[in-house]
């Protein structure tokens, strides 16, 4: 030991002979030690707390006025077990030095004592105090890197060069279900079979030395469920370098890529949606061409009866794909709604007799509907072709017959019982249950995509659950499923309850022939322009005609203040009908407006002051006609 070394070791001389402590501090500070002495038990312990750093070593008389040299080198070591201890006794006994050497763990030197003596005797008590401090700071690493390996929130796993587990966390436990005892000296029983390639290659890469992160791979739970994983794996050194095994921690991925999967399905939706929107405007003004002269032509005079049936059959025809456009914005829920409130037992009532028709004579219908049923605000049509599509399916998971039950019950939902699909509240949930086939768990997860069928080809076009997912998100519901193979299905609805008043039925109005006035038009399709000027001047109207915003400010400038009513489509190709309106509205403060559009915009607020509607395409003449009348019939106020 050289002398700067032991010259950081505090080293506490307790003798009550004051010139032998003297000597032997001489003697120490030679030997390149920095002693401090005390002549008392009591003194050696008080300067023993003082210091710093724990005391290494002490040179201690075993007769001392206050207490024996053994009794205060018990005490030593309970201030730090690493104090080594040298007794010096003028008196030696073999029993003294029996316990000195044992009971105390003391190091035993008669005086007097030799210098060099004294020295061997301190050197060899200072290599045991270094290398007990080793085996202490090993000792607390080893207890910190167990607490470590212990509290991680992720499962850590270690492997031997044999591919055995030699570590296996708390976090492992939980996440795949094996106790550390059940795996320790076996094989990762969370590989399952076919997954060992991939493990092995990893473990083979581990082993060279490399350290590989964010592998994505699937693990097994004790359970059988398989989980996605991020698996990052690292060689095990000893201290001199060689590998001696792999550590592998792994991060449970099977959340995020649920989420991700979900994201991905809805941003599929809403391309499909913008798809279908922005078709629909197109698509819904030629509709209204043809409803338009369909319901023109059906108004002369001498058409002959095959010349009526065949429009009729037109006109039936444009209806159902004015059905399909609905359809289409549904699924991707951007169908505008037309929302009341009405008790849902209604629909199950309207439904009964057709329901029982595409049910067939195999399958039983059954109800079950709650005497009180909460009243709901939704979108009633488009809730009965909800409540069709399940029967439908329904249908078709029973081949062989069986039961279809319409169960409806009134739920409140707790906010200790709230779940993701359904928040807290009052809810009125509607249940198709059938008996039919049931279905797998891959099946249900993707039984709401578009497109997605499991029905044979020509059966099935894969938009019923897609559309019925889309209508009752719009209206602030949620539609679960449970199935099971072999013991059939239940689609619930649930939707929020309303505490409006049920909505009474509105009498029906009859458009009337003839009307007065100047209308503006302001469409960018042709066909739609015309055919509507021709329905207004039917229907005793000035009508004036623009394909643009800008056109129709200078024709609206032309007309000066005749013009009564404007009829602005929302979506031109210069500006916005709602601009339009606000514009020439500032200048006739008495002019009235009827916005239109074929695609998914909400209703435009009016602006102040002014009096306006909002029509949707594709229309019928008698919807324009009504509209127009309503307008211009409504008094000032």
């Amino acid at each position: 030991m050289t002398a700067t070394v032991r010259a950081q070791l505090p080293i506490l001389v307790v003798d009550d002979d004051e010139q032998l402590a003297h000597t032997l501090q001489d003697v120490l500070r030679l030997h390149g030690y920095l002693p401090t002495t005390a002549g008392s038990g009591a003194h050696a312990l008080e300067l023993a707390r003082a210091m710093v750093t724990p005391l290494a070593l002490a040179v201690v008389d075993l007769r001392l006025p206050d207490m024996d040299g053994l009794e205060l080198a018990a005490q030593l070591h309970q201030l730090s077990q690493l104090t080594q201890v040298v007794i010096l006794t003028g008196n030696a006994t073999l029993e003294s030095a029996v316990r000195a050497l044992r009971d105390q763990s003391c190091d035993y030197l008669v005086k007097p004592v030799a210098p060099d003596q004294l020295f061997r005797t301190l050197q060899t008590a200072e290599e045991r105090w270094q290398r007990r401090v080793a085996e202490e700071e090993l000792r607390r690493t080893q207890e910190l890197l167990r607490a470590v390996f212990e509290a991680s929130p992720l499962p850590v796993v270690a492997f031997d060069a044999e591919h055995k587990v030699r570590l296996w966390n708390r976090a492992a436990e939980a996440t795949f279900g094996w106790k550390t005892e059940e795996v320790l000296g076996g094989p990762p029983p969370l590989v399952a079979q076919g997954m060992q390639v991939e493990s092995q290659a990893l473990l083979l890469a581990a082993l060279r030395g490399q350290t590989v992160t964010g592998v994505e791979v699937k693990r097994q739970r004790r359970d059988g469920t398989t989980l996605d994983m991020r698996l990052s794996v690292a060689p095990m050194r000893d201290a001199e370098g060689t590998v001696t095994g792999v550590l592998a921690v792994y991060e449970d991925d099977t959340e995020r890529r649920r989420i991700e999967e979900q994201l991905r399905q809805a941003q599929r939706l809403d391309a499909i949606g913008r798809l279908a929107g922005g078709i629909a405007h197109d698509f819904n003004n030629l509709l209204t061409v043809i409803l338009g002269e369909v319901d023109l032509a059906l108004r002369f005079p001498d058409i002959s009866p095959a010349m009526g049936e065949a429009l009729s059959a037109v006109r039936a025809t444009a209806g159902r794909a004015s059905t399909l456009t609905r359809q289409l914005l549904a699924f991707a829920r951007r169908q505008p709604l037309a929302p009341t409130v009405f008790n849902p037992n209604e629909i199950v009532a309207d439904l009964r007799l057709m329901l029982r028709r595409l049910l067939g004579a195999q399958i039983r219908l059954e109800e079950r509907l709650a005497p009180d049923a909460w009243l709901v605000r939704a979108d009633r049509g488009q809730t009965e072709q909800v409540v069709t599509n399940l029967i439908v399916n329904a249908r078709d998971a029973m081949s062989n017959g069986g039961t279809v039950t319409i169960t409806t019950a009134n739920r409140t939902v707790a906010a200790s019982e709230a779940r993701s699909e359904v928040e807290p509240g009052d809810w009125l949930t509607l249940s198709v249950h059938d008996t039919g086939t049931g279905m797998s768990d891959q099946v249900r997860a993707r039984l709401f995509e578009p497109f997605f069928t499991t029905k044979e080809r020509g059966r099935g076009t894969g938009l019923g659950l897609a559309t019925s997912y889309g209508i009752v998100e719009q209206s602030r519901g949620r539609i679960l499923v449970e199935s099971e193979l072999g013991r059939g299905s239940t689609f619930t609805l649930w939707l929020p309850r309303s505490r409006e008043a049920a909505a009474g039925e509105a009498p029906a109005k009859t458009p009337p022939p003839t009307g007065a006035g100047t209308i503006l038009i302001v469409e960018d399709h042709t066909e739609l322009r015309l055919v509507t000027k021709r329905i207004l001047q039917q229907q005793g109207y000035r009508v004036l005609l623009a394909a643009s915003a800008a056109e129709a400010a200078r024709v609206a400038e032309t007309a000066g203040d005749t013009i009564d009513l404007l009829i602005a489509d929302i979506g031109l190709p210069d500006a916005t009908g709602h601009d339009l309106a606000a514009a020439l509205h500032r200048e006739r403060p008495a002019l009235k407006i009827l916005f239109v559009t074929g695609s998914i915009e909400p209703e435009p607020p009016p602006p102040a002051g002014a009096r306006a509607a909002f029509l949707r395409k594709p229309y019928t003449v008698a919807e324009l006609a009504q509209s127009v009348r309503d307008l211009l019939e409504e008094a000032p106020g």
